[in-house]
């Protein structure tokens, strides 16, 4: 949750789990999605085109809103642009830059899991010329050998320790769940026992360990999830936006904050107003910027290259 909330209590939940469930579905929907376009390079355009009308258009926007603000108001931000413009370039261009204060963040915050999702969809890319077990099996060696330089190489630059941290490897689960998917496999009660399991070995033994204590139970959660059939309409409409609620929660949270620090609430019934309350103008906000601009933005980009490869949409 970007920044306190007016009730500490909420401030101990850990929202950020939300980040591993986030990478373990992209890794999902990039091999579901994409499943008929291995072993074509005519495919690589598309998928890259897709990818960057996805992500860039409302990522930048935001980014540049923030930079506004930097500029124009820069008492509302603590660190305002102290880091330069290099530092700036460096977050609309996703690649990783060490601040001042030693964090790796561009100037939207939450955009350093941007910097990951670029980094999954250019090994994707790449692989989408060779057949599709090898190009599966060539991913997740990808992976799982950024994964491993992390931990054995002495790196020291801000891209290689970034894009080499494990949490890399939950994008790797997410391919795993969609070859099973693909393959027919569905979780069934076993899939519902394991995700239990994995749950309390997570809250065991795994708190120092994020793959472990999150990546894997969001793997579960969402091969769960699979055996679903259906989905009310508002649901699909919230899924479709949640890029836009990604990009654009911290903005009404920080509004919800104020209002909230002043009604002076009992706890017992501020926390859970807060929590509701939060959640249907972050997702009213969320939906609004999905349909007047993420989504006339994607009908606009759309026909700009021709179909080669199974259209992509998470």
């Amino acid at each position: 949750m970007p920044g306190q909330s007016p009730y500490p209590a909420i401030d101990q939940v850990p929202l950020e789990a939300g980040v591993d469930l986030f990478f373990v579905i992209s890794g999902f929907v990039m091999v579901w999605a994409s499943w008929g376009a291995f072993g074509r390079a005519a495919s690589i355009a598309p998928f890259v085109w897709r990818r960057l009308l996805r992500i860039v258009p409302l990522y930048w926007l935001l980014s540049a809103a923030t930079v506004l603000v930097a500029v124009a108001a820069p008492g509302i931000m603590s660190d305002g642009l102290r880091d330069g413009w290099g530092y700036v370039a460096s977050s609309f261009g996703f690649i990783p830059w060490r601040r001042l204060d030693g964090a790796v963040q561009p100037i939207l915050r939450l955009g350093w899991t941007l910097e990951y999702e670029m980094l999954f969809y250019a090994i994707v890319a790449c692989a989408l010329v060779l057949r599709r077990p090898i190009a599966l099996a060539a991913i997740l060696l990808a992976i799982g050998a950024l994964a491993a330089a992390g931990q054995a190489l002495p790196l020291a630059s801000a891209p290689a320790v970034f894009w080499t941290d494990p949490i890399v490897l939950e994008f790797a689960f997410g391919v795993v769940v969609a070859t099973a998917a693909r393959q027919g496999w569905r979780a069934g009660w076993p899939g519902l026992a394991a995700l239990v399991a994995a749950l309390a070995l997570a809250i065991l033994f795994g708190a120092g360990h994020r793959v472990l204590a999150r990546g894997i139970p969001a793997a579960l959660l969402v091969f769960c999830a699979l055996s679903w059939r259906s989905l009310p309409a508002w649901l699909i409409l919230l899924g479709d936006a949640s890029y836009a609620f990604y990009l654009v929660h911290p903005f009404p949270m920080r509004a919800m904050r104020v209002v909230f620090a002043h009604l002076m609430l009992p706890t017992s019934i501020a926390i859970p107003a807060y929590l509701i309350s939060t959640m249907v103008v972050c997702a009213l906000v969320a939906i609004a910027l999905h349909l007047l601009v993420e989504q006339p933005l994607l009908r606009w980009g759309r026909p700009r290259t021709n179909v080669a490869s199974p259209q992509v949409e998470g």
